[in-house]
């Protein structure tokens, strides 16, 4: 098992309660080239935007639904809908799960646990991701309840290994997370929000 010698102390995440606990940022722009990643628990009963955008159809960039069988990722809107969608085995099943996005134009993956997922539909336009919210949409609708941690954003496309050995591998050590700012194998993010700790 490959195991990082970058790594940071992780001993907390942040609760969302489903009803108003979301926060607002500083409007993120990632362009058309970027990963997003966090780590992701939540409800069975979960339908809701995990992150949030004023420029983006519905007001969200990443939405899970259908007890977390359906993921659905939006960009800023042109005339048409961009959105790619992914049906997945539920991962709201009470434990904790990475799901990274990582995009160069007008083409995703995502990772669930440092696996690549297989894309449902793909419409995805070549627009600008951005994040204005983590836990709602950005007037507050369709918050999410259960738990977020770790999330960054990098205006790079993370590779298959980058992710799976260098953020999901990384994280695996008890009270321990991927360590995004000294690592020299990832590009520094544009943000990373710690969520607790």
């Amino acid at each position: 098992k490959y195991v990082s010698q970058y790594t940071v102390d992780n001993n907390h995440s942040m609760s969302f309660d489903g009803t108003n606990d979301y926060f607002s940022l500083n409007s993120i722009n990632l362009g058309t080239t970027n990963t997003i990643s966090f780590w992701y628990n939540g409800e069975a009963i979960t339908y809701s935007a995990v992150l949030g955008s004023d420029d983006a159809p519905n007001d969200y960039t990443i939405w899970v639904d259908n007890n977390g069988t359906h993921i659905a990722y939006k960009v800023q809107a042109p005339n048409s809908t961009p959105v790619v969608n992914w049906n997945i085995t539920s991962i709201n099943d009470g434990n904790w799960h990475h799901l990274a996005f990582s995009r160069i134009n007008t083409t995703i993956n995502l990772y669930i646990d440092g696996n690549l997922q297989t894309v449902n539909s793909n419409s995805l336009v070549n627009n600008d991701t951005k994040i204005d919210t983590i836990g709602a949409k950005t007037d507050g609708s369709y918050p999410f309840k259960g738990e977020l941690d770790e999330v960054a954003f990098f205006n790079k496309a993370l590779t298959a290994d980058q992710i799976k050995f260098e953020i999901y591998e990384a994280s695996t050590t008890a009270n321990k997370s991927a360590d995004f700012i000294n690592n020299p194998n990832l590009p520094d993010p544009v943000a990373w929000y710690r969520m607790g700790d």
